[in-house]
């Protein structure tokens, strides 16, 4: 699947769907490579969270060679389902850019106020306060392996 959204120079941008031009409150960043064995829990996790607000999952993927690609497009519809917009996005490259350029990218295709970054082998517990904790600007934000971070820091 990453092929056909291949451009030139062996990258290519993310595919966004759900939000219907909405700015979600938060997007969850999550860079991945070579994360099968993990992210069925971490994103079961997402998808079970109790945050009311509204969310995105932008995912990019840093040129995994398991089955990670197919274990996000099968998650994309059950987020989707429960109102999570998904953006998902990699490069073809045959070597993997490393996870500061994967977050970078995520964080480049992302259109929330707000980032949390969770890694491939985490899971987001529960998270009903952390929005209210960033905005009244809680620099304890490392909440079961998640940090979030303000606009403009």
């Amino acid at each position: 699947p990453w092929a056909a959204l291949a451009g030139a120079g062996g990258g290519y941008g993310g595919s966004k769907s759900g939000s219907g031009g909405r700015r979600p409150a938060v997007t969850v960043i999550l860079p991945v490579y070579n994360a099968e064995c993990w992210l069925d829990e971490c994103l079961k996790s997402l998808q079970e969270q109790d945050f009311q607000g509204s969310m995105e999952l932008s995912v990019f993927n840093d040129a995994s060679t398991d089955n990670s690609i197919n274990i996000i497009e099968k998650w994309r519809v059950l987020l989707e389902a429960v109102g999570i917009q998904v953006c998902v996005g990699g490069h073809c490259s045959p070597q993997p850019r490393g996870v500061g350029f994967a977050k970078n990218r995520a964080v480049g295709q992302s259109s929330g106020s707000f980032l949390c970054f969770l890694d491939a082998c985490t899971s987001s517990h529960s998270k009903e306060n952390f929005l209210a904790d960033a905005q009244e600007g809680d620099s304890n934000m490392n909440k079961c392996g998640i940090s979030a971070c303000l606009p403009g820091i």
